[in-house]
């Protein structure tokens, strides 16, 4: 744009826009007419508001509202043309490093640098969920570990409350996991407690996956707090259950608001597979088939075609 200190700019400009405003009159009437730069549009000479000068009842006001959208660019080149200045254009794009508008990367989860971590799986607070079937955040959570345990993805559990007012871990979850017991503390951000962060930091992996029962509190809390540590955070909306469908919209929102990555568990286990190459990818495949049924269909209709 042209610079604020140059000599004559309010005046210049308005003659500009005034001259373009003549220019536009003239082709939209298909006629000439006398007008100078205080009154472009002939608006003064003792015409009737809302009669053009060929009554037809244009007045130049969608002009006007033209203006803004069509010749704002064209007036400010017009009037760096007369001055000697070199035209306003636009900033070139250019791909990849140096993007003057940055697109983010496809980061995808690598196994050997992501951890699960999976919060509050308490019968007492599963019994209150009301997002999704029980059944369904159930099989998703099971799938979900069984998934990360067969790709060597290290996973925590953990637990809150106090006197055991939330329940038990589940049990099928503590037998997926097996041999760590859940970090238990009574902050309602495992980041705030002291435990609870050793073992995360600990692991010393970038991408943490996170999934938790009662999301509005004590999935949002840690996963910002990690965010802001310099930690890659993907929530696995689908393994994670709060009061209400409202309530994790709402939660949903808050966490793409911070950074956080949304996902779903089984594009957790496709991103961990890479390739079905993989010697891997068959034990994910079944996994995905056990807990979701789309390999197991697959599988069937392929029989059927072979038969």
């Amino acid at each position: 744009m042209i610079a604020a200190s140059a000599p004559g700019v309010v005046h210049g400009l308005q003659e500009c826009l005034h001259f373009a405003l003549r220019k536009k009159a003239q082709q939209r009437t298909g006629e000439s007419f006398q007008g100078n730069c205080h009154d472009p549009l002939g608006e003064r000479q003792g015409r009737k508001k809302g009669v053009g000068r060929d009554g037809s009842g244009f007045t130049g006001l969608p002009i006007r509202r033209m203006l803004k959208s069509r010749l704002r660019v064209g007036a400010c080149n017009a009037f760096a043309k007369v001055r000697g200045l070199k035209p306003a254009t636009a900033p070139a794009r250019v791909p990849n490093d140096g993007h003057p508008y940055p697109m983010s990367k496809f980061d995808p989860l690598s196994a050997s640098d992501c951890a699960l971590l999976l919060i509050d799986f308490q019968l007492s607070l599963l019994a209150k969920v009301g997002s999704m079937p029980l059944d369904h955040l159930k099989n998703n959570v099971l799938g979900l570990a069984h998934a990360a345990k067969a790709a060597e993805v290290p996973i925590l559990l953990f637990s809150s409350g106090v006197d055991d007012a939330n329940g038990p871990v589940l049990p099928e979850l503590l037998s997926i996991v097996g041999d760590t017991p859940p970090y238990h503390r009574s902050t309602v951000n495992l980041w705030a407690d002291e435990g609870s962060r050793a073992a995360i930091t600990g692991l010393r992996r970038r991408q943490l996956v996170l999934a938790a029962v009662m999301t509005d509190s004590n999935l949002v809390s840690p996963s910002i707090s990690l965010m802001s540590h310099g930690f890659k955070v993907y929530t696995v909306m689908d393994a994670s259950g709060t009061w209400s469908p409202q309530v994790d919209l709402i939660v949903a929102l808050r966490l793409m608001q911070a950074g956080v990555v949304p996902i779903n568990w089984t594009a957790v286990v496709a991103e961990l597979k890479e390739d079905d190459a993989r010697p891997l990818a068959p034990v994910l495949n079944q996994i995905m088939g056990t807990y979701s049924g789309i390999y197991g269909f697959a599988m069937q209709v392929g029989k059927v075609q072979r038969s």
